[in-house]
């Protein structure tokens, strides 16, 4: 695959933690919706010392239309490049059916691009331990990194959703993807 120098993978490999970190925070707040179950759980604050509940999300618990960015927005900032999303559907708070609909989101914006499999999403996990490393995780993250930051190897193009937390991206979406191209 040829890359633009500003979309080649290796110097931005630090976008995919950036764009995790930013899911993830938004993604609870989606979980309020109707049509989604209130999450339970430790919230960020008992999960996060320093981290008070409603700091910069409190006016969005229930109004996640007022968001300034949709959560698949933000998966969708990192296409072309590769992007590797890793949920656990067993601490609420996480907001791992906002987050699978956000990945699914995201792949759209990527299939736009022309790059479906540059996006995999990760949520089928058996453990249900915060903070833990994951076996199943283990091949896609290898693949990820060999394809994306050594320029080796094949996208993983996974997804792998939960049962537990599942989402649908049919409920939300209100657009039909496009087919973009460069002109040429």
């Amino acid at each position: 695959m040829r890359f633009h120098p500003l979309t080649r993978p290796r110097p931005l490999a630090w976008a995919v933690a950036a764009v995790v970190a930013v899911a993830a925070m938004f993604a609870a707040t989606l979980d309020a919706r109707p049509g989604f179950a209130a999450d339970r759980g430790a919230s960020a604050a008992q999960a996060a010392p320093g981290v008070e509940d409603g700091d910069a999300f409190g006016p969005y618990t229930g109004n996640p239309a007022q968001l300034p960015v949709d959560t698949h927005e933000m998966a969708g900032v990192i296409a072309p490049r590769g992007l590797l999303l890793m949920e656990n559907p067993h601490v609420d708070w996480l907001g791992a059916r906002s987050g699978s609909v956000a990945a699914l989101g995201g792949a759209e914006v990527c299939k736009a691009l022309g790059a479906g499999r540059n996006i995999s999403y990760w949520s089928d996990v058996r453990d249900g331990t915060h903070c833990a490393s994951r076996a199943g995780w283990r091949g896609p993250l290898q693949q990820s990194i060999a394809t994306f930051l050594r320029g080796a190897g094949s996208a993983p193009g996974v997804f792998r959703i939960s049962p537990k937390k599942p989402g649908n991206l049919a409920e939300w979406r209100t657009w039909q993807t496009p087919v973009l191209t460069d002109g040429g």
